[in-house]
């Protein structure tokens, strides 16, 4: 008689079930929670990137000036060269915030299920400003 058996088989499969439910409601809670977690870092990135945009803006007017003031012989050196390293910190905040949302985003779409090989990652491409802003750079380094 096979009676106890399968009756111990049979709660056996239900305690597996059980686990594998379990396991699989831990796993949607998580993915759930790392979804979440990823657009609010998105859009919280993507609000400090604007305001590091404004004040790279702003710097880089002031570094505009800051030339033509020195041009005209109205400040010197120290205050041209101070106005550059400011423009330069706000620059390097630009990148530095916008790599961060890039990963936040990378995090957003491996959340939501994406998934590539390492050979199909596409190239960084540098922002128009951006790169824009290093010719500025070139140009304003080499006047006096």
């Amino acid at each position: 008689f096979n009676g106890g058996r399968n009756r111990a088989n049979l709660d056996l499969a239900e305690v597996r079930k059980w686990q594998e439910v379990q396991a699989y409601e831990q796993a949607i809670q998580q993915a759930f929670t790392e979804v979440q977690d990823a657009l609010v870092a998105t859009e919280t990135l993507q609000r400090e990137e604007d305001s590091q945009r404004r004040l790279l803006a702003t710097r880089s007017e002031a570094l505009r000036l800051s030339e033509a003031r020195y041009q005209a012989g109205m400040d010197d050196h120290l205050r041209l060269l101070e106005a550059r390293r400011s423009e330069f910190s706000a620059r390097i905040g630009v990148v530095t915030v916008a790599t961060e949302r890039q990963l936040a985003l990378l995090s957003l779409f491996r959340s939501l299920g994406g998934g590539w090989s390492d050979g199909t990652l596409p190239a960084p491409a540098m922002s128009e400003p951006l790169a824009q802003g290093g010719d500025h750079l070139a140009a304003s380094a080499a006047k006096p």
